[in-house]
């Protein structure tokens, strides 16, 4: 029996080896080099994502990328416009990290030239059946998305009940510094705020056309969820807090679900939860992984 079980320890080395050796090097292209774009960057550099390498980066406010410093033991392209950044042909996969505008004028053409994208303005992909002309242009050209789960946790737990929800309501609540220049706040940015207040309740494609850059969370959900329209947002303002939270309740056949994280910024941006950044490096890991665990 030892001898039998340390020949097939060998052959599971050996075999993870061999899948190893035959994962596709990742070649990745980043746009967006501000707080998330320059983490994510960082950790590609830092060999943090196995199996990968960073090919280009694209900021169009050419500031960012002169404040970044890249210490990279490779090369690294710095393209003059996206049209050259996508004609770069040995990448195979472009990280958004800009804005949800950028996603919508963009992300066809980039998925049309056969490399796939991953996606952190999740909210740009809501609006007038934009997800399912994205999935029809990535079944022509043979190009992927991935959108990360983000801000949130019991992403997994929706996506297996996906086909037996009844109600799903998602509560954010964030300091009014984090929602200032939001269209949603804006008759509230001459108000002092000083307790817990109630700035909007409606449905998510309500939600992500006031709240772009706060709410994304709600778009990502929707998606994998009921839709926008049925998934119910409140967002409340609280002076008191230092923290994003956002509370999940979900009804559903297979049972009922509640998640509540609080989430602390990340140090340059109060408006992104330092999770939705790790969200997106983990997201980047599981690609070149060889197995994953969870839904």
């Amino acid at each position: 029996n030892k001898y039998v079980n340390k020949n097939i320890n060998v052959l599971k080395l050996e075999l993870d080896m061999k899948l190893q050796e035959n994962i596709k090097n990742l070649k990745i292209g980043v746009i967006g080099c501000g707080s998330m774009g320059g983490e994510i960057i960082k950790s590609i550099i830092k060999k943090e994502i196995p199996n990968s390498s960073l090919i280009w980066v694209f900021d169009e406010d050419k500031s960012r990328i002169s404040k970044f410093n890249f210490q990279s033991p490779t090369k690294i392209f710095f393209p003059n416009n996206l049209k050259e950044a996508i004609n770069i042909k040995n990448v195979d996969l472009i990280v958004e990290a800009a804005s949800p505008y950028f996603v919508k004028e963009n992300c066809l053409k980039i998925l049309e030239s056969g490399k796939s994208m991953l996606i952190m303005s999740s909210g740009a992909l809501i609006s007038n059946n934009f997800y399912t002309k994205i999935n029809e242009t990535c079944s022509l050209y043979g190009s992927k998305i991935y959108v990360p789960s983000g801000a949130v946790g019991g992403i997994d737990a929706i996506k297996s009940v996906k086909n037996h929800l009844q109600d799903i309501k998602i509560k954010t609540t964030k300091h009014p510094d984090s929602l200032m220049g939001a269209q949603g706040y804006k008759k509230f940015e001459n108000t002092k705020i000083d307790t817990k207040t109630t700035i909007f309740e409606g449905n998510a494609s309500e939600a992500i056309k006031l709240f772009p850059a706060n709410v994304n969370i709600s778009a990502t959900i929707s998606l994998i969820g009921i839709g926008p329209e049925r998934t119910k947002v409140i967002v409340i303002a609280d002076p008191n807090t230092d923290k994003n939270t956002h509370e999940i309740f979900v009804d559903s056949d297979a049972g009922n679900f509640s998640f509540k994280l609080e989430n602390f910024p990340h140090p340059n941006n109060k408006k992104t939860s330092y999770l939705a950044i790790l969200s997106a490096i983990e997201t980047l890991k599981s690609i070149t992984k060889v197995s994953n665990i969870g839904t």
